[in-house]
C-alpha cells in the first residue's frame, strides 16, 4: 500500500512540475495579447469609434484583469461620452490595479475640477506630482 501512495505522490508532483511553467508562459502570452488589444482600442478611439474601442479595452482587461492602462482608457472614453460617473469608476480601478501608473491621477484631478470638487482635484493633482517626480513633492505643493 505504501508503494502505491509514493507512486501517486510522485506522479502528482511530476504533473505540477510540468503544468507550472506552461501556466507562466500562458500568462505572459495573455499579457502580450492584452497589450495588443489595448493598442488597437487606442487606435480606433482616435478615430472616434468609441464602442469599438471599448470592446478592445474589455478584451484587454479580460486577458489581464490588472491592466491599468486599459481601465484608464475606458475611463477616458466614458468621460468623452459624458458619463463622468463611469469614468471616475474606471480611473479608480486603474489606480487599484497599479497605483504607480500615473495617468488616472491626472484624469481624476481634471474630472473633479470639472465637477467643482476642488478638494479631490487638488488631492489627485498632488498624487500625480508626487508619483511623477519620484515621491519628492516640493514644500510649496504641500
Amino acid at each position: 500500500m505504501r508503494r502505491y501512495s509514493v507512486c501517486v505522490g510522485f506522479f502528482v508532483m511530476s504533473m505540477v512540475c510540468w503544468v507550472v511553467p506552461a501556466k507562466a508562459s500562458l500568462d505572459q502570452d495573455m499579457k502580450k495579447e492584452a497589450i495588443q488589444y489595448r493598442e488597437e482600442g487606442y487606435r480606433v478611439q482616435q478615430q472616434n469609434k468609441f464602442d469599438e474601442a471599448m470592446a478592445y479595452y474589455q478584451k484587454a482587461i479580460y486577458l489581464n484583469p490588472q491592466y491599468a492602462p486599459a481601465f484608464n482608457d475606458m475611463g477616458i472614453v466614458f468621460a468623452t461620452m459624458g458619463d463622468d460617473a463611469r469614468a471616475e469608476e474606471h480611473y479608480l480601478r486603474a489606480i487599484a490595479a497599479d497605483s504607480e501608473y500615473v495617468p488616472p491621477y491626472s484624469n481624476l484631478s481634471l474630472l473633479y475640477e470639472k465637477r467643482g470638487d476642488y478638494y479631490n482635484a487638488l488631492m489627485y493633482l498632488k498624487e500625480l506630482i508626487s508619483r511623477s517626480y519620484g515621491g519628492k513633492l516640493s514644500p510649496y505643493a504641500r
